[in-house]
């Protein structure tokens, strides 16, 4: 709302699903400062009847819990309207919390000083990891996973991807200030390592693979020999995979 410079969001909050409940949302509003500005209309008991004061509409009492009887009367209003009812606007793919993984990522990452909607943005990707003491680690594998990845580069973000062809790319974030050289030589070759072992699991077996910081032309060339397998990997102390169950058609981003 701060970004966008908005005076009112409306939400389509149906109490006691996806575990907030009215009383929850009312507590939410009230410590965010932003009675009044919070249009819940599933909360109303007429929630399609908005008065011409909508602040004090907002200011209501949340007095009606959600039943059968209002899904009824929406369903029949869409049908009035000559709306379909079985989730035209693709919510399933809209509203990420819903999806398992999204809040789990997004608490990982308000863990962090500074939250910017490109590292939000990140979270949409389903190969995205967190590694002490501060890494952000996403893979890219089709192509236009790819692409979509090419986006979000900022130029002190990694840019690590193997030689041979049709390997992962993957974006290495962190705080280069805070490292020492030795510190971030063993930050760009554990992720080297992990890139190597998603294009090439196999033990014993060497990748070749490109390491570029974005605002660097010359990029650099290791050779790295993968973990052992995927699941070696993924045990690694320090380093959080948080799976995510993307729905069919992937997310709708505004």
């Amino acid at each position: 709302m701060e970004r966008i410079g908005a005076d009112y969001m409306v939400t389509g909050l149906v109490p006691d699903r996806h575990g907030l409940s009215a009383e929850d949302m009312t507590e939410l509003i009230r410590a965010e400062g932003l009675e009044g500005r919070v249009l819940t209309p599933h909360l109303k008991r007429r929630p399609l009847s908005i008065p011409s004061k909508v602040e004090r509409w907002a200011m209501g009492p949340s007095d009606a819990a959600w039943s059968p009887n209002m899904e009824s009367s929406l369903h029949g209003l869409a049908e009035e309207l000559g709306l379909r009812t079985d989730d035209p606007a693709g919510s399933d793919c809209r509203c990420k919390l819903t999806t398992p993984g999204f809040g789990e990522r997004v608490a990982a990452l308000f863990h962090e000083e500074v939250v910017t909607l490109n590292a939000l943005c990140l979270l949409d990707f389903p190969m995205y990891m967190k590694a002490s003491p501060d890494l952000q680690i996403v893979l890219a594998f089709e192509e236009n996973e790819k692409r979509e990845l090419q986006n979000y580069f900022l130029p002190e973000d990694l840019r690590v991807y193997p030689a041979t062809p049709h390997g992962p790319m993957t974006l290495l974030r962190t705080n280069w200030e805070t490292k020492t050289s030795a510190e971030k030589r063993e930050i760009v070759e554990f992720v080297a390592k992990l890139t190597a072992t998603y294009a090439c699991p196999q033990e014993g077996s060497t990748v070749p693979v490109y390491c570029r910081l974005e605002s660097e032309d010359e990029r650099q060339l290791m050779n790295v020999e993968p973990y052992a397998s995927v699941e070696e990997l993924e045990k690694r102390s320090g380093l959080a995979f948080i799976p995510l169950e993307l729905p069919v058609g992937g997310f709708v981003t505004a």
